[in-house]
């Protein structure tokens, strides 16, 4: 994998954040002494000073002077907390990758003005373990190669116009909060009836995992799959017959259109 030439700073160290640090060093991407960060609150720097062995710096102003390509990877409603320095500090020379949710370009050029080029991603918690999907969209071929280096480092990357950026959120930035669920629901109902909580969830998360890795390596339809493992008469029947496959739908088509809504009023849409 090729290296990232420059510093690369990140404001805001969070979970995404610290996933990306964590998958560029990893994957030789970037070295530790080549990323900085900045985060206002002294617990998180001082952790991930600890776990990453990566610097930090006293201010976002320091942080731009220093870095080329800056992650922007704060909360989506805490940009204004950080708009006024980045508006100042921002140059040509730097390449904004923005990680914020909700947020289009439009709307960080208008808060930042233009003088620097931007690039927007949606990645997901997968990041933390090496297996996130991140979309990218805007700035030049240049610019987004950059961006798909830098995420490509922590799981896969698709190239998507803007226009779908509010789905993407819903579907795989928040996706993974779905599946915890389900698994959540088989802990516990596993626990239950008598398992332990370490065997329950050891046969949830590997059930989980392998039907990912199967829809991947297989090509097959989510729903093909699905029927086949709906044997006529048999368990999985049983259970879908309980659950109704309409009314769950129009139950989880719901929860998606308000999540949706969601995201579009975080942009100030």
């Amino acid at each position: 994998m090729k290296k990232i030439k420059g510093t690369i700073g990140i404001l805001g160290c969070g979970n995404m954040g610290g996933a990306v640090a964590a998958g560029l060093t990893k994957r030789g991407v970037a070295s530790r002494r080549s990323i900085l960060f900045f985060d206002k609150d002294r617990k998180k720097t001082s952790r991930i000073k600890k776990e990453l062995g990566i610097r930090s710096t006293s201010s976002i102003a320091e942080l731009l002077r220093k870095c080329g390509i800056v992650l922007l990877a704060v909360k989506p409603q805490h940009l204004g907390d950080v708009t006024a320095e980045l508006a100042e500090g921002l140059k040509r020379k730097h390449l904004l990758i923005s990680l914020l949710a909700g947020v289009s370009i439009g709307n960080l050029r208008r808060r930042l003005g233009k003088a620097c080029r931007v690039v927007r991603v949606m990645p997901n918690l997968g990041l933390l373990a090496g297996k996130g999907i991140t979309a990218v969209t805007g700035g030049n071929s240049k610019d987004r190669k950059l961006a798909d280096l830098v995420f490509s480092s922590c799981g896969r990357t698709v190239s998507l116009a803007e226009k779908h950026f509010n789905l993407v959120t819903v579907l795989s930035g928040s996706g993974p909060a779905y599946f915890f669920y389900l698994m959540e629901l088989l802990d516990k109902f596993g626990v239950k009836k008598g398992l332990s909580l370490n065997i329950a969830r050891l046969l949830s998360s590997e059930t989980a995992l392998g039907a990912a890795e199967l829809v991947l390596r297989s090509g097959e339809d989510p729903e093909a799959l699905r029927r086949r493992v709906t044997s006529k008469g048999g368990t999985t029947e049983a259970a879908f017959s309980v659950l109704g496959a309409k009314s769950f739908r129009v139950l989880f088509n719901r929860a998606l259109e308000r999540a949706l809504k969601r995201a579009k009023d975080l942009g100030g849409k």
